[in-house]
């Protein structure tokens, strides 16, 4: 007689696919704090501003991360001619000339979008 809740091979198997299915999931998973540690510069954008983080004569990577925030809007970001609305506690990655944020949206009175990026280089 062969009962499935004595096989160890099948705890194994369960064990492997929570871990895959999201049971571990604090340790698998992204953690945008972590990343924005890492960047070394600085983004701070109110109502009606802008900010350039990017002029270069040919196209260099930068990754933009945006903070997560209650009176926050997500970033737009215009770069050679095209424009990607970055959200909230997200990241993207860019590469081009000129990259120019500001905030996709109206803020709230005293709100201010805040976030990082860096020049990524090989």
């Amino acid at each position: 007689m062969n009962n499935s809740s004595n096989n160890p091979h099948l705890v194994v198997v369960f064990a492997i696919a929570g871990i895959a299915f999201g049971y571990g999931e604090s340790s698998l998973a992204y953690d945008l704090d972590e990343e924005l540690l890492a960047m070394d510069n600085e983004f701070e954008i109110g109502n009606g501003e802008s900010k350039v983080i990017a002029d270069h004569k040919t196209p260099e990577p930068y990754r933009v991360c945006v903070k997560k925030g209650q009176d926050s809007v997500p970033v737009k970001a215009r770069y050679d001619g095209h424009e990607l609305i970055i959200d909230l506690g997200s990241c993207s990655d860019l590469v081009a000339k000129r990259i120019v944020l500001s905030p996709a949206g109206k803020l709230k009175d005293d709100a201010v979008l805040l976030g990082k990026y860096q020049h990524v280089k090989s």
